[in-house]
């Protein structure tokens, strides 16, 4: 940082203003999809930039669009619905992207601090920002730029590499005096491009530039291509698992193991190799996932075990065991102390507590009541290629290995469906080899 030996300027109390350039190309990712819409962690890359930004509290937030501007600035009032969009209709690099900016702004304070981030650098900190745009009201700089000392290391098949990245100031985050970086942009001349070339000219006569070092070289990294992309995802991934064991999540091996940034996990949890945890998905105490396994925007209850199975927008229980080779689908939710097993899959059901569905199974469209058994090889048949319908499955029934369930069926507490049936109807409806369970 500069010395800070000049005189203390008063600034507004006002949070700082943001911009956010968002309008480059990407055209080395080779890709129809926006290079900024890609994602790290379950997280696009604006997104993750957003929500780094949003830690400021920024008094205005603008995002500047240009390349696919339809699809990159309708995601970006997904991800931060406050902020201000605007398109650089002159696609000439980030200084006319700032300048983009700049217009959207309405009654700034000329001593407010403008933090100008580039949206491709995922591992970017809220908390960094916030200390670089403190050191630059304290230093009263007009300008401070981000860059990174020390080393880079590189996670490569396990081993770490080391990289010598020294000190730049192009890492892509810019905090700027509101009336230093107007003048600047008032001096600069079209053929201006770069960044480099703005912070000189936003130096006032006797102002000073500051560079706000961080020790994370990770922080400045931004994504050019699918290499860079995953090799940032590792990266973002590696902390993650990281932040989790130390949180008391038991990891058998980090290597292999993918924890998004929406996941909640809750202590005493143990994740087997090959496990990823994917979008809102939460895990109770003592649960234990994998090995081989998917779940994704799901609730996982206190002491459940689910092994080598995929698991979507589902509810499983405490207590709950799934699997091995089982598939839930959305809508399912298996009560507590519950057994959906080998080779099973269901959709949009509701299973009871201690109720088992064996192995073997394909069980859709369905209400089964508490402790109710399912037998190997039984098929719900929710769907006659015209409409689905559902089928209830009273408490404590039981229906029979190979028997095929026709909806809509009804199967009335205590029932037993004997082995190889077809089931149609209601329960009052005469079903062959169905008995009532004395």
């Amino acid at each position: 940082m500069s010395s800070g030996e000049t005189e203390s300027v008063m600034r507004p109390d006002a949070g700082p203003v943001a911009i956010v350039l968002a309008a480059g190309e990407g055209s080395r990712m080779n890709s129809a999809r926006s290079k900024l819409l890609h994602t790290i962690g379950g997280h696009s890359l604006l997104h993750l930039v957003c929500d780094a930004v949003g830690v400021l509290q920024p008094s205005q937030m603008v995002v500047v669009v240009g390349y696919q501007s339809e699809q990159v600035g309708a995601h970006a009032t997904e991800v931060a619905p406050a902020c201000k969009l605007v398109i650089q209709t002159n696609l000439d690099g980030p200084v006319s992207a700032v300048r983009a900016g700049l217009s959207a702004l309405t009654a700034v304070d000329e001593r407010a601090e403008v933090v100008v981030v580039f949206g491709d650098l995922p591992l970017l900190g809220g908390v960094t920002l916030q200390a670089m745009a403190a050191a630059h009201r304290r230093d009263n700089d007009d300008a401070t730029v981000l860059a990174s000392s020390g080393r880079l290391l590189v996670h490569t098949a396990g081993d770490e590499v080391p990289e010598d990245v020294p000190p730049s100031a192009d890492a892509g985050v810019y905090v700027f005096d509101y009336g230093s970086l107007v003048a600047g942009l008032a001096e600069a001349d079209d053929t201006l491009v770069e960044m480099s070339g703005l912070v000189a000219l936003a130096k006032s006569e006797d102002g000073h530039i500051g560079t706000f070092l961080t020790d994370d070289p990770w922080q400045t990294c931004g994504v050019d291509d699918r290499v860079q992309l995953a090799r940032l995802s590792a990266e973002f991934n590696r902390r993650q698992v990281n932040r989790w064991m130390r949180a008391g999540v038991t990891v058998i091996d980090p290597n292999t193991t993918w924890i998004e940034a929406d996941v909640d996990l809750a202590p005493d949890v143990t994740l087997w190799p090959g496990t990823m945890l994917l979008g809102a998905t939460s895990v109770a105490q003592g649960a234990t996932i994998g090995p081989e396994t998917t779940v994704k925007d799901s609730e996982v209850g206190a002491g459940a075990t689910i092994k080598r199975s995929h698991v979507e927008l589902a509810v499983v229980g405490d207590g709950v065991s799934v699997g091995p080779y089982a598939r839930l689908r959305p809508g399912t939710q298996i009560g507590d102390g519950g057994v959906v097993g080998t080779f099973v899959e269901t959709k949009n059901i509701q299973l009871g507590a201690k109720a088992r569905i064996g192995h073997l199974t394909y069980c859709g469209d369905a209400t089964l009541g508490d402790e109710v058994d399912i037998g190997a090889g039984v098929v719900f048949a929710n769907w006659d290629a015209t409409n689905r319908a559902r089928t209830e499955v009273g408490a404590s029934a039981i229906i029979g290995a190979g028997s095929l369930i026709v909806p809509p069926a009804e199967v009335p507490e205590g029932g037993v469906v004997q082995p190889g049936s077809l089931v149609r109807g209601t329960s009052e409806n005469a079903k062959r080899g169905l008995k009532e369970d004395t």
